[in-house]
This record gives structure tokens, sequence and C-alpha cells, in this order.
């Protein structure tokens, strides 16, 4: 199946109305950072707010790894990230989902208060179309190589160094930018997931040691 084909069955899936339930990711999901926001811009487009789940929604996800790039992605995007709260929010977020596929399930589900929270739809849409320009470039960057830390255990790690990251972007609401470090990790350990590439999850878990160094440097002595 083309990866065209893959994102107009994302698009539809993304119009499609939403109810709380536990997801089950789709294998013809999307394929790309690029993919994934103009999903997240489709659901917002004509819309006043949309909730979390809307968002979740949208990504009608080949694996784990898309999924996990939705939180990470409005972490770090300066429109959406900077809202107050938004990077608890994400961090927990980040920490429900990983924490589910690092214990084996095949779905997962998030609590409704959590779905049911609003964001403005304009500054997801704007958020998204400013990201645009550099999703292709960070896109070009990954390809399929180095399978074997996207397996079964490699997905495991990596769900597991994702919980801990989650946990580092909740007191990193304290300091300013101070969530950039690993929202940027945990963005390029889903990408590396969803495109199979190895190597980008390499440089993923490097990017995570520099995020937990910068916690105990940063963050600690300021709580």
């Amino acid at each position: 199946m083309s990866a065209r084909t893959r994102y107009d069955r994302a698009i539809e899936a993304a119009a499609r109305p939403r109810k709380n339930r536990a997801r089950t990711p789709d294998k013809d999901g999307p394929a790309s950072l690029e993919d994934i926001i103009e999903l997240l811009i489709e659901r917002a487009r004509n819309e006043e707010s949309i909730t979390v789940g809307d968002l979740m929604d949208a990504v009608a996800s080949r694996s784990f790894g898309p999924v996990l790039v939705v939180p990470a992605l409005i972490a770090v995007l300066p429109l959406i990230g900077a809202i107050p709260g938004m990077t608890i929010l994400t961090g927990m977020l980040v920490v429900m989902i990983a924490g589910q596929r690092a214990i084996g399930l095949e779905h997962f589900w998030l609590p409704e208060r959590l779905e049911a929270i609003r964001l403005d739809a304009d500054t997801v849409k704007k958020g998204g179309e400013k990201m645009r320009g550099t999703a292709r470039v960070i896109d070009r960057l990954f390809r399929t190589r180095v399978v074997f830390l996207t397996g079964r255990t490699g997905t495991w790690v990596t769900a597991l160094v994702c919980v801990g990251l989650g946990l580092i972007m909740l007191p990193s609401a304290l300091l300013p930018f101070a969530v950039i470090a690993p929202a940027s990790a945990v963005l390029f350990l889903a990408l590396g997931m969803t495109a199979t590439d190895g190597l980008m999850v390499l440089i993923g878990f490097v990017l995570s040691a520099g995020s937990a160094v910068g916690a105990v440097w940063y963050i600690v002595p300021h709580l």
C-alpha cells in the first residue's frame, strides 16, 4: 500500500466521530511527520475548539510511534506548547501511552477527563502550518535502517525511555523552554519507531541521556 493511500485513509479516519474507547493502532496510519501534521490540521479545520481525544483519533496509527509523536509535537510547537499547563498535559500523555506500550498492550486508553480537555483549534492549525517546512526537512533524515532497534525488544526499551522522558517533562513546566529537550527526544524516538529507523532511535537515546543530565542540572535545583 502506498504512502499516499495510507495518508488518504488516515484523513478519512480523522473525520469520523470520536468515542471514548481503547484505541488499537491502525497499520495503515501516517508514515511521516508531515502526514501527522496534516492530519492534525485537517482535524482542526473549521472548528472553534478540539479535544485531546480528537487529536489522538486524528492519527490513525500503524504503530505507537505516530501516537507518541502527537504529545511530543504539541510540546515543542511554540504556539501550542507555550499554553499554560500544556507541558504537564503532554508529559502525562507520553507517560500513559508509552507506559501502556511498555507493559505489552496492543491498544491504549486515556481517561475521559484527559481526552475531554479542549484546545483552541485555530492555534493548533496555525502551529501545524508553521511546522510544515521543518517537518519536510526532518522527514528526509528518516529511512528504514538498523531495524533490530525497532523490533519487539527495541520498542519495549524505547517505551521505557519515553516513560522516563514523560516524567522529566512534568517538572519542566516550572522553567521556560525546559521541556524542549525531553520532548524532542520523545519526538526522535517516536519518529524512529514510525519509520523503523534504528539509527534515529539511537540518536533519540543519546538525546534522552542528555535530557536526563539536563534535568538533574537545570530542573532539580529549582524544585
